[in-house]
């Protein structure tokens, strides 16, 4: 009996853990992107250990409340998303459950440390996970900085990148 109990705990256990960062979208498919996207564009790299959070730099407002923070006419993410893609990447955003990246990356590895760093928010997928949102920075210092939010296209294998947008420099 003690066994079972046991099993069923460590099984429990399991299925908790096995998401992490979103309640939405797995782990898997947030750790494949972010692996793809340092091997592809970052090298290897330190990383910041905090998740950026999803904010409309401008303003300062939360995403969430703000639906033209990047589906504008402007930045046209309103003709590449529908109303329903915009939806669920509001409805992932809101089910991020964790702020720090917690283990290395095949190729990054997670540091306390800002500068001379890639910080990286949670991707946000479309609802049929052929395109990915996501906002990156590389810090080396206050007056050394970059950062933009970027779409990505999925291709047969890898992802393409569609634009860049909002992007800044210091």
């Amino acid at each position: 009996m003690d066994r079972l109990i046991f099993i069923l705990l460590l099984l429990s256990s399991s299925f908790v853990l096995s998401q992490n960062f979103s309640s939405i979208i797995s782990d898997k498919q947030i750790n494949e992107f972010i692996e793809w996207e340092l091997k592809t564009n970052s090298k290897k790299n330190k990383i910041y250990y905090k998740i950026e959070e999803w904010t409309d730099r401008f303003s300062q407002r939360n995403f969430s409340n703000s639906l033209q923070f990047l589906f504008t006419k402007e930045n046209k993410l309103d003709t590449i998303f529908s109303k329903t893609d915009r939806g669920f990447l509001i409805d992932q955003k809101n089910s991020i459950n964790q702020t720090e990246w917690k283990s290395d990356f095949e190729n990054g590895k997670i540091s306390k440390k800002r500068r001379k760093r890639y910080i990286y928010s949670i991707p946000l997928f479309s609802k049929d996970r052929n395109f990915v949102l996501i906002y990156k920075e590389y810090w080396i210092g206050r007056e050394n900085a970059n950062g933009c939010y970027y779409l990505y296209r999925k291709k047969k294998v890898d992802w393409e990148l569609v634009r860049t947008y909002i992007c800044w420099m210091s």
